[in-house]
Formats: C-alpha cells, sequence, structure tokens
C-alpha cells in the first residue's frame, strides 16, 4: 500500500525527535574555568615623534601580584623620562584597584612643539607689465606712438619691499632633546644688478640704479635697460639678441632675427624676418613674406600680415588684414580690417575667440578658422609624436646590434668578447634601458595631451565672429565639429549648439 501525505509527515517528525535525543544524550554541560592568575604588568610607550609618552597599565587578575610602584619609577628613570612622580603614583593607583589604564588616560608625559616660520613675501611698489592705453570700442584713431604704456621706473624709484623670511622656534621632545623648528620658506628673491636692496625694518626696499622696465621672473628682480636701435635692423646690426626690450625705429630686413626676453616694437615691417619675444611684440607696419615669423609669449598687434606667421600666448591683434597668413593664438584673435578688408586665405587658430572684419574674398581661397584648440598643445603633440618616431627608431637600431652580437645557441658569450666588444654591449643594453624609458614617458605626455578638453583652466565657449561679409569656401572648425561656407553671409556669429554636436549660426553680437 503506497504511504500517503501524513504517513511520510509523521514518519520526518519521528525521525527529528530521535535525532534530537542523540544529540541531547552526548552533550555534557561543563562550568567555565577559573580564571587563570596574572599579576599586574605595565608598558611605557613613546610615539614616533617623540612628542607623547604613555604609561600603559593593567590590572592584577585573580589574586595576580599589584603593580609594584618602585618598579615603574625606575624603568621611567632608566627610559629617561621624567614623569611627574604624584601622576604615575595616582595611576598604578587606579590599576591595582582595578582599572586599566591605557590611551589618553596613560599620557604621562608631552613635549613642546616647534612654533611655524613666517615665510617671506614681496609686494610690488610699481606697475610690472604693460598696459594699453586706447581704447577699442571708439571710433577714434589711434595713436601709434602711444598705444601702449610700458612699465617705467626712474633711477632711485622704489620697486618692492621684501619681507624677510622669520624662522620658528625650536620645540622639545619627551626626552628633553630639542625639536628644530621647520626652516622658513624663502622666495629665493635675488636682486639683478640695476637694482639695490636697502634695510627696513624686517624687510628690504628694493631701489632701481637706473632708468629701465622693471622685471621679475619669479626669482630674480631687476631693471632692464631698453635697447634702442636707430633705423632698420640689417646688415649694420646682424641679428638682436638681448636680455630685455628691445625698440626698432625701422624695419627688420629680410633674413635677421630679433631674440628678446621683453617686449619687441618695430616701427615698421618685418619682411621675411623672424622675432622671438618673452613679452608683447608690437609691429606697427606689416609682416610680410612667408619667411616672416612672430612668435610671442605674451601678446602680439601688427599692422598687417601678408603669407607671414604670427604666434602669441595672448592675444593677436591685426589693426588692418591678413592674406594667405597663418595667426596662431592660445587665446583671441581680432583682425579689425582697417580699409574694409579682413582674413583672405590661410590659417587663423585661436582658444577662445575668433572676431574678424571679414572671411574670405570672391575668389573664395582656402581660408580655415579654427577655434576652441589650443596651438600651443597641438604644437607639443607634434613634438612628442616626432621624438617618439626617433626613439622608436633608435631603440629598433639597437635591438638589431645587440642582436648581431649575439651568438645563435648561446646568446652572448662574455668569455669569448673581447673588452671592447663587452663595452659595447653593456652601453647598447643601457642605451636600450633609457630608450625603453624614454617612450613610456613619451607615451604618457601624450595621452596627458590629448585627454586634456579647451574648456579647462577657465577657457569660455569657443566662438568665430564674422563683423561683416564672410564668402564660400571659408571653413569654420570649432572643437572637432566642421562647416562650410556655401554662399555669402553677412554679420554672423559661429558656435556649438548647446549638446556640442554641431556649429549653429547667429547673429553677430
Amino acid at each position: 500500500m503506497k504511504p500517503t501525505t501524513e504517513d511520510l509527515k509523521l514518519a520526518n517528525l519521528q525521525k527529528l525527535v530521535k535525532d534530537v535525543e542523540r544529540l541531547l544524550s552526548g552533550v555534557t554541560i561543563q562550568e567555565p574555568p577559573d580564571p587563570v592568575p596574572r599579576d599586574g604588568s605595565y608598558k611605557i610607550r613613546v610615539d614616533r615623534d617623540r612628542m607623547t609618552a604613555w604609561l600603559e597599565l593593567y590590572p592584577p587578575v585573580s589574586g595576580g601580584a599589584s603593580v609594584d610602584l618602585a618598579e615603574v619609577l625606575l624603568a621611567l628613570e632608566q627610559e629617561r623620562l621624567e614623569v611627574d612622580r604624584s601622576l604615575a603614583t595616582s595611576l598604578v593607583e587606579r590599576c591595582n584597584s582595578g582599572e586599566t589604564i591605557v590611551d589618553e588616560k596613560a599620557v604621562v608625559l608631552r613635549g613642546t612643539p616647534p612654533t611655524s616660520p613666517t615665510p617671506s613675501s614681496i609686494d610690488f611698489l610699481c606697475r610690472m607689465e604693460r598696459t594699453r592705453s586706447y581704447d577699442t570700442n571708439t571710433e577714434q584713431a589711434i595713436d601709434w606712438k602711444n598705444m601702449w604704456s610700458n612699465p617705467v621706473v626712474a633711477k632711485g624709484d622704489s620697486i618692492a619691499i621684501v619681507t624677510l623670511p622669520v624662522p620658528g622656534s625650536d620645540g622639545t621632545d619627551v626626552f628633553g632633546a630639542p625639536v628644530p623648528a621647520a626652516p622658513a620658506k624663502d622666495l629665493g628673491i635675488a636682486c639683478g644688478p640695476n637694482v639695490e636692496a636697502v634695510p627696513e625694518g624686517d624687510a628690504l626696499r628694493v631701489l632701481s640704479r637706473i632708468d629701465g622696465q622693471p622685471s621679475f621672473d619669479g626669482r630674480i628682480l631687476d631693471v632692464v635697460s631698453v635697447l634702442n636701435i636707430k633705423g632698420d635692423v640689417g646688415m649694420h646690426t646682424g641679428d638682436i639678441d638681448f636680455p630685455g626690450a628691445v625698440v626698432v625705429s625701422g624695419s627688420l630686413q629680410q633674413g635677421f632675427r630679433i631674440k628678446a626676453t621683453g617686449n619687441v616694437e618695430i616701427a615698421r615691417s618685418v619682411l621675411n624676418a623672424k622675432v622671438f619675444c618673452g613679452g608683447v611684440c608690437l609691429v606697427r607696419g606689416g609682416v610680410i613674406g612667408d619667411q616672416s615669423v612672430i612668435r610671442a609669449d605674451k601678446g602680439a598687434t601688427v599692422g598687417f600680415v601678408e603669407y607671414g606667421t604670427v604666434i602669441a600666448a595672448g592675444n593677436i591683434n591685426v589693426q588692418g588684414y591678413s592674406l594667405f597668413a597663418t595667426l596662431k593664438s592660445r587665446d583671441t584673435v581680432f583682425v579689425l580690417g582697417k580699409n574694409q578688408r579682413g582674413v583672405v586665405g590661410g590659417q587663423v587658430m585661436a582658444r577662445n575667440l575668433i572676431e574678424l572684419f571679414g572671411a574670405g574674398s570672391v575668389l573664395e581661397p582656402v581660408t580655415q578658422l579654427q577655434a576652441g584648440s589650443d596651438p600651443f598643445v597641438q604644437e607639443w603633440l607634434r613634438d612628442i609624436v616626432a621624438r617618439k618616431k626617433e626613439s622608436e627608431e633608435l631603440k629598433g637600431r639597437v635591438e638589431l646590434a645587440l642582436a648581431s652580437m649575439k651568438t645563435k645557441t648561446h646568446g652572448f658569450q662574455q668569455d669569448l668578447m673581447s673588452v671592447d666588444d663587452r663595452k659595447t654591449v653593456l652601453a647598447l643594453a643601457q642605451h636600450h634601458t633609457k630608450l625603453v624609458k624614454t617612450l613610456s614617458e613619451l607615451q604618457a605626455a601624450e595621452e596627458e595631451l590629448v585627454r586634456r578638453r579647451p574648456f579647462a583652466d577657465g577657457v569660455v565657449l569657443p566662438k568665430v565672429r564674422i563683423r561683416e561679409k564672410i564668402y564660400p569656401n571659408v571653413t569654420i572648425r570649432i572643437f572637432d565639429q566642421t562647416m562650410i561656407i556655401r554662399k555669402v553671409e553677412t554679420f554672423s556669429s559661429f558656435t556649438l549648439d548647446t549638446d556640442g554636436n554641431a556649429i549653429v549660426r547667429e547673429a553677430f553680437k
């Protein structure tokens, strides 16, 4: 007969009862053993910077011996810790009464930390950068003679107040040993040959020895004289390499170069020549010729550009027109278009804003306007790629050279090599290691530059603005988006849509 569900249920319950009875029959409940007697103990501990000492005390258990006060005091004396006797006595008594003394309760001695020093500082008493002295929003003609105001000081003028660093006071650790204070941070400001420092209380007043332009590169405070060149830079002057500002009353002739750490001002034109300056470059005439290059660490202002190149970390201002030229700025490019001309052909690149009088012409030359890209980053990328390629080639040549010095079966057999061969193998192996490291560093630098976005460092949303006409065959590129102008437009502004997926037109504003 087949068992029913009730039968199976009853059988399971009966089995469970038997299992429980079997388990309980083998269990014996035992009383917990009496605790093992343990003597009271102590531990003396000092932290790593030796500014805090602890006397940790553990009470006796089950009739164990109490902590011996005399032994504790002797141990503290042996550790050279001058702990207050009454404090140690109190702690030992509390411990012997059953209290465990640890953590903050166990602190018996603290050192005196050193006081912080006061770093040096500098306060400038005069302008250190050139300023623009005209308003671009007015219709008045620009006075080229007074277009910019350069900082100038006279002999004896005060340039800055340099506050000297004040050292902190030393502290004392728990053993009574001195703890030296951190050294006061010194800006390391040094005076150049054209200034002098006069003591004034806890500071130094820096005075100019000459008439000139104040200069500070983060370490050296000086006044640089201005190199004035009457006439052209050419055969009678040679190339100019000057640690300061350069003013040329004529032109920079073909094939010559001006290199200056300060500003460069040229009254006439740059004719297939080059200017490298650490400040602002001002060319009142034109930058003419495909060999002409202006490169400024700050801004650049020129009259017009024909086939030349102007690169600046600051704004580029072209008062007239740009004809088949290259303009690259890490900030903004303005082509104001005097005489009703703007940018015709060539390339304009700026990280923030491109504002032009006009773009292209009725002849529809290829004209490229690119906003939102940092030309300096792109230049660094090209340099890194070129260095990577060269390093890869050298690495391959080293590997081939090493392979040629191996035997087919036993690799390098140094005992069979001459001394010169062993030296060569060692040098190649060392160079190979350095090349591998260099390639890794270049790869990391390239990835970091590619990762950067133009919005970083407070960059605004890039725009391209055309005040008058923009002709067909003008290419506008903002970040990775491209638009090619197909018909004549006027008073246009171009930017990205809110999603950043396409270039959109707006009215000029």
